[in-house]
């Protein structure tokens, strides 16, 4: 470190000893915090309101530092500054700074550039806290392997008078003597630590002890202070490694032999640590089986959005036109829909993109209760099989929660049904995660109607043949009754699909709350001649016809198609206008959530849901970008 610059006669040694115990104050609460240390919690502030009242030039850096510490993305920028705040410190301080100095080292994973600042820190005079120094030597020669020494370390924590967390060296040191097979010592050390009142960290001292418990063969007094774990009130990682412990001692008593992941894990904690890479990867998978989660079951424990009773399109543009662009720029995205009704959730037409655009929803796979398939275009089931095998997984791992927790976070089975020509390609064998896939068979509509029981799912799906080209002969619309609760009414949401205009077709769709069509790209004729008709899809007349028989309560259209231009908000008003007859009909797109039965519209500025006729439809501010639905307040 350099040496001090010359400087004005700085705090008085009064004023300076007091901001050391603030310092140190500070420096217990981010310790315990960890990393959600926050510079807005009590000590740090007191420390910090103090440097800056009494004037302690570079003290209120140097806490700036102390806290970066416990925050990877700000440690090399913190350590680059601290030998310019030590220059600016008074000589009394210039100990704290070393300090610093090695912490951020440490964190960095820098053994002798961290042993070197502790080191300068214990030789500097003014110096007022050597025990934490020697603790956290003691943590890089753990590191490091160097037990012996780090032992040594830990026992100089405890010899320095007035040292004030001992029971952090009793732990430490014990976990050292476990590492060299000397479970005696470690259980020496872990049970004086425990009977240190201030201990916060008791958990991991009892779980270290039970595991030197078990390595002495001593099961029953390992279960019991397995068990004073899970009945402590501490952090749920300590609980979870708790009752994998749990799991080792009962099959041990049982004598059943642990897998090699475990079996390398009880011998590095033994003292006979890998040797060899492959011993490296058993260890590190002993480690995944006592305590850590699988992205899996990472994934399946997250939390989601709080949405429900709600219709959310999760589709921005039609066909194979969204394959032409790639990377995160590209605003042609696929995908298809999702509907929550009570805390039930239904997936429709999973093409291209749909799980990217889930998840940027907020949603979660283990939300997901059924998944419908009209037809057997990619961009209606290409995620299908994507959407099958997550769930899948996710159902292995849910199978192994506690009861709580599997009803907290339900992945129970799951309904799939598809149409005749996506069955040819997709599985039609029973899986436990959602036993056999079900067809709409387009024969016979009129007496097919899906109740998913097993689900309790409280929807009946109707479904009705579309004419959508010879290429899908089996293509359906259908007809989604969401059941109300007791005495409240159904919602009936209509989904044409992908079809052509014809006779029967506004028959099917008859008194919808809501209905979602699609449009498809219209044909240049439509627009000068209403009784021309596209082919296969509704198009800009069919629509305005099927809008004009139905007398939906709301449309929502969809299936736009970015092959020649963006004229999403043009058709809109176009068929406003066709129509006549005060209908609101919205484009649907990536960021639209429609809440149900209200047909409030959640504003993509604030998220809050307002009346759908107080929202106004921003074009996209990119090309073929996603539409804004923006509330008075957000629109300005």
């Amino acid at each position: 470190m350099p040496k001090p610059s010359s400087k004005k006669p700085g705090p008085s040694a009064t004023i300076l000893a007091k901001f050391k115990r603030l310092f140190h104050a500070a420096r217990k609460e981010h310790s315990k915090a960890q990393s959600k240390a926050t510079p807005h919690s009590p000590a740090h502030q007191a420390a910090v309101s103090y440097a800056v009242a009494q004037k302690i030039p570079g003290a209120e850096l140097l806490l700036d530092c102390l806290i970066a510490a416990r925050h990877e993305t700000e440690r090399e920028a913190a350590l680059m500054k601290i030998t310019t705040v030590q220059a600016q410190l008074p000589t009394a301080l210039h100990g704290h700074a070393s300090y610093v100095q090695g912490l951020l080292n440490t964190f960095l994973m820098r053994p002798d550039l961290a042993i070197n600042s502790y080191q300068q820190a214990l030789d500097t005079p003014g110096f007022d806290s050597p025990g934490s120094v020697h603790l956290n030597m003691g943590y890089v020669y753990d590191d490091k392997g160097e037990y012996e020494r780090a032992i040594t370390c830990y026992q100089q924590a405890l010899d320095t008078p007035g040292y004030d967390s001992p029971e952090l060296a009793h732990n430490n040191m014990g976990y050292a003597y476990a590492i060299k097979g000397e479970h005696d010592r470690a259980i020496a050390c872990y049970r004086q630590a425990l009977r240190i009142p201030s201990d916060d960290k008791r958990s991991i001292t009892r779980n270290n002890l039970a595991l030197s418990l078990r390595a002495q063969g001593k099961f029953q007094e390992a279960l019991a202070e397995v068990k004073k774990v899970l009945q402590e009130p501490e952090n749920e990682r300590e609980h979870e490694r708790a009752r994998h412990i749990k799991r080792l001692i009962e099959d041990s008593l049982a004598g059943v032999k642990p897998t090699l992941g475990e079996e390398a894990l009880v011998k590095a904690e033994a003292g006979k640590g890998p040797e060899t890479p492959e011993q490296l990867i058993l260890q590190k998978l002993g480690r995944q089986e006592q305590g850590l989660k699988d992205k899996y079951l990472d994934y399946l424990l997250r939390e989601g959005l709080p949405r429900d009773a709600v219709f959310s399109c999760l589709r921005g543009w039609s066909s194979a036109v969204t394959l032409l662009e790639g990377g995160d720029d590209c605003h042609w995205a696929g995908g298809g829909y999702f509907l929550k009704w009570r805390d039930k959730g239904i997936v429709i037409d999973p093409g291209f993109d749909f799980i990217d655009n889930f998840h940027d929803a907020g949603y979660n796979m283990r939300e997901v209760d059924a998944v419908l398939v009209s037809h057997n275009h990619s961009d209606h089931n290409y995620d299908l099989s994507s959407v099958d095998d997550l769930r899948h997984e996710l159902h292995k791992r849910w199978k192994t929660l506690k009861r709580e927790d599997q009803q907290k976070h339900d992945v129970s089975k799951c309904l799939f049904v598809i149409d005749e020509d996506t069955a040819k390609s997709f599985r039609d064998d029973k899986a436990i995660h959602r036993g056999t896939p079900l067809k709409f068979t387009a024969s016979d509509c009129e007496r097919q109607r899906w109740i998913a029981k097993e689900n309790g799912l409280p929807m009946t799906v109707e479904h009705f043949k579309a004419e959508h080209g010879d290429d899908v002969p089996h293509a359906v619309g259908m007809r989604l009754r969401l059941h109300g609760e007791k005495g409240q009414p159904d919602f009936i949401l209509g989904y044409t699909g992908d079809t052509r205009y014809f006779e029967t077709l506004p028959d099917h769709l008859q008194g919808c709350d809501v209905l979602l069509a699609h449009i498809s790209m219209p044909d240049e004729e439509e627009y000068e001649n209403s009784d021309i008709f596209k082919k296969v899809h509704l198009g800009y007349n069919g629509l305005a016809k099927l809008i004009e028989k139905t007398q939906p309560k709301m449309v929502l259209v969809g299936e736009f198609w970015a092959g020649l231009a963006d004229i999403r908000i043009d058709l809109i008003k176009g068929l406003r206008r066709r129509t006549e007859n005060n209908i609101p009909i919205l484009p649907t797109g990536l960021g639209f959530h429609l809440k149900l039965p209200s047909l409030e519209v959640e504003c993509t500025g604030c998220r809050k849901s307002v009346p759908h006729d107080q929202i106004k439809i921003a074009p996209a501010t990119s090309p073929f970008g996603p539409l804004g639905y923006l509330c008075p307040r957000c629109l300005g």
